[in-house]
């Protein structure tokens, strides 16, 4: 080469060598750098083609990360295997003038893309610590052999791309890290965010004028922090093992809350029986959903999260959300198990309400128990001597001989309506002393009914009240007759009472084998949803200016003495159904 020309091509390095330092400075994008490096090597060797492997130790691999040539593709050869390969496990600098005269050239590559190979060199490229992290190949001189001019080009070119792979590491490196640390900001925002409905929660605890009202405000905050669409706090309701929304939030809302699930149905009912909680993409992909809930009431379910409220290791409900669609969003996603966290939390401190609450309403109870348990003592005390003259008297008069037929039977009359006044006095008393004892005996069931319907007819006439019988049994019955009595006269009273302008009273008996079946109807206004399942508890009336709320809760007392049960079903506007089974 004449000194002109080489002057030219030193000159072509040097610019070469420029261009790439002002690359590498103004951009870290590791495919622009090594395009840059791959064009300008091809340049000043005056050769076909060039490509860059990079070496996956672990593997034990190479691949191709810029191939430059026309049909080139991805290239992945083992080390040890070609001449990349070769100089990948030696670290060895090959120049090969003949390829296919070299043992150690591997033609399949060849064969696969078309491609002659001629000339080869092959260069090993390494890190700071002098480990090679990659192979640089130059193939096909168009003017003859590589020569040591190259082998020092190349290696000049190759180290800017030792350069370029070491900066563009430590940028991807850097970029990781950013991201690492903005999803740990994401993530201590959503902390922060979570602590501070926490502290919400609490507040709105210390200052909630009732349970109910708790409750409410903390379904509205949960469903609006979790992006949900609607949400409910259901219960267990010990006496029937089922699950009845306390407070139910969102579309659909009053619907849902007339429903009952059972303990271990349901997705809710799932989660109260294995005090687990449940995460559910699709809910009519789940064999455990309530379709039958959902489409009763028209509302389309797709993501749930249901957690249980647990209280000292007692599973007490659930805390169900459905529905995550966050403002903005085209459509639904599913819940995940940040969700499941942030609701655990949550359910926490509702259930410490509840259970609080609960404690709060067993203490008064207790304390009006008592209250009404001196009060009626003493009225039983004050009404004992008067009681007594009156029996006393009564008995007197139906020994007399008036010559009136009928004085004899309204004197029994009175007086068993005496003893019943009697007796109800001293079912009170011993309702809140919590005393329970039946005395059985055996009574016609036709007998019992006809005796109490005789006593009711005269009374319910006078309030425009028709009774109607469907005495299916009459056969015997084990019971305690009086107890018994005035449970269905209470029944009664309140049937009355929910008939102000009339109507109709049904009694109906029935055989059902081993029990007999009572059942006391009225066309009254219905049981309000929002007291069912509070009905046989203590002090719960609805209504009733003088009510004491003591009346069904002495009832289902009674039917548990006999081991009986007692449902009812009630509708606004169309009336209520009291059903009692007893054994025979």
């Amino acid at each position: 080469m004449n000194p002109q020309a080489e002057l030219q091509r030193k000159q072509r390095v040097i610019d070469s060598m420029r261009e790439i330092g002002r690359a590498l400075s103004s951009t870290l994008t590791i495919k622009t750098l090594l395009e840059l490096i791959m064009s300008k090597t091809i340049e000043l060797m005056d050769a076909d083609r060039s490509t860059i492997f990079m070496v996956d130790h672990e593997r034990r691999e190479l691949w191709s990360l810029i191939a430059q040539g026309e049909g080139m593709k991805e290239i992945r050869l083992p080390v040890g295997k070609g001449i990349a390969g070769y100089v990948a496990e030696t670290g060895e600098i090959i120049n090969i003038p003949d390829a296919y005269q070299d043992d150690r050239f591997n033609p399949a590559v060849d064969k696969q893309t078309g491609y002659r190979t001629r000339n080869i060199l092959c260069m090993p490229l390494r890190n700071r610590d002098e480990k090679i992290v990659a192979v640089l190949q130059v193939l096909n001189k168009r003017t003859g052999p590589f020569t040591k001019d190259d082998e020092e080009v190349l290696d000049a070119l190759g180290f800017q791309a030792s350069i370029s792979l070491q900066n563009s590491r430590l940028y991807e490196s850097l970029e990781s890290r950013n991201v690492e640390l903005a999803a740990a900001q994401r993530a201590l925002q959503e902390r922060v965010a979570e602590l501070d409905m926490l502290f919400e929660l609490e507040r709105m605890i210390s200052g909630a004028a009732s349970l109910e009202t708790l409750l409410d405000s903390v379904m509205e905050k949960t469903i609006q922090f979790t992006g949900g669409q609607a949400g409910s706090i259901l219960l267990i309701e010990e006496e029937t093992n089922s699950l009845f929304f306390k407070v139910a939030l969102g579309d659909k809302a009053a619907e849902v809350k007339k429903f009952k699930v059972q303990v271990g149905e349901g997705i809710a009912g799932w989660v109260a029986k294995n005090g687990e909680p449940l995460l559910v993409s699709d809910a009519y992909l789940d064999d455990r959903f309530r379709r039958d809930i959902a489409d009763a009431i028209g509302f389309p379910t797709q993501s749930i999260v249901c957690v249980p409220l647990k209280v000292e290791g007692r599973t007490i409900g659930a805390l169900e959300i459905i529905n995550k669609s966050p403002a903005g969003a085209q459509a639904a996603r599913a819940f995940d198990k940040e969700d499941v966290k942030l609701l655990t939390l949550i359910s926490g401190q509702i259930a410490k309400a509840v259970q609080v609450t609960q404690l709060r309403e067993r203490e008064q109870t207790s304390q009006r128990l008592a209250t009404i348990g001196r009060a009626v003592s003493g009225l039983i005390h004050d009404m004992q001597t008067p009681m007594t003259s009156i029996v006393g008297f009564v008995e007197l008069m139906a020994l007399q001989d008036t010559g009136q037929p009928d004085r004899e039977e309204f004197a029994g009359i009175v007086k068993k309506e005496v003893d019943r006044l009697t007796g109800m006095i001293r079912a009170q008393l011993d309702f809140v002393k919590g005393k329970s004892d039946v005395l059985l005996k055996r009574v016609g069931a036709g007998t019992l009914i006809g005796e109490i319907v005789y006593f009711l007819e005269k009374d319910f006439e006078k309030s425009g009240i028709r009774i109607e019988s469907d005495l299916g049994y009459k056969g015997n019955i084990h019971i305690d007759e009086s107890k018994i009595k005035r449970a269905i006269f209470n029944l009664a009273k309140n049937a009355k009472e929910a008939m102000p302008d009339g109507g109709v009273f049904r009694v109906k008996t029935a055989d059902e084998g081993s029990h007999v079946v009572f059942e006391f109807g009225d066309t009254g206004g219905g049981i309000p949803p929002e007291v069912q399942d509070r009905m046989f508890k203590e002090f719960v009336t609805h209504g009733k200016e003088h009510g004491t709320g003591l009346g069904l809760a002495q009832v289902k007392r009674t039917v548990d003495e006999h081991k009986g049960t007692i449902t009812f079903r009630s509708q606004p506007g169309q009336g209520t159904t009291f059903t009692i089974r007893i054994p025979k």
